[in-house]
């Protein structure tokens, strides 16, 4: 009786995270379709603070932000390191950060940018995101400090 109380509460908590469409605001439904044709896998997840979609594009995973009213915040990936630029490459090893351990790398696109690369660095203690434009230009305004 315990082991089937604790199995439908789990499945009552796995269909209270599915969203249909339709309790996505019509103006981030819109804005998918038309920036995203084509992609597969497509999964949209209501956070307090706004809305999640994850999904395939080409045979790649990418990861959505919308705000809670609908309207379009940021989209990434994960890249490997091979899969980065040259010339983002050489920007990176040429600014401040050029020594710190690159934990994580993005390719990033928002409202204002339509293409950055995300790096989430660290040095001893320190933990940065940092941001390079395609052409290798640090974004030193849009460094955010991470705490540990």
């Amino acid at each position: 009786m315990k082991k089937s109380i604790l199995m439908l509460a789990f499945f009552t908590f796995l269909m209270g995270n599915v969203y249909s469409q339709d309790s996505i605001p019509k103006n981030a439904r819109d804005h998918f379709t038309i920036a995203y044709t084509g992609a597969t896998n497509v999964e949209w997840d209501i956070e307090g603070d706004g809305i999640d979609v994850t999904f395939d594009l080409n045979g790649v995973k990418w990861k959505g932000k919308y705000d809670a009213t609908g309207n379009w915040l940021l989209t990434k990936r994960e890249l490997d390191k091979e899969e980065l630029p040259q010339v983002v490459l050489n920007g990176l090893k040429k600014s401040e950060f050029a020594n710190w351990d690159v934990k994580e790398r993005y390719e990033y696109q928002t409202p204002n940018h339509r293409s950055l690369y995300q790096f989430e660095v660290k040095w001893e203690d320190q933990k940065k995101i940092i941001f390079l434009t395609p052409e290798g230009k640090l974004l030193p305004e849009m460094t955010k400090t991470e705490n540990q």
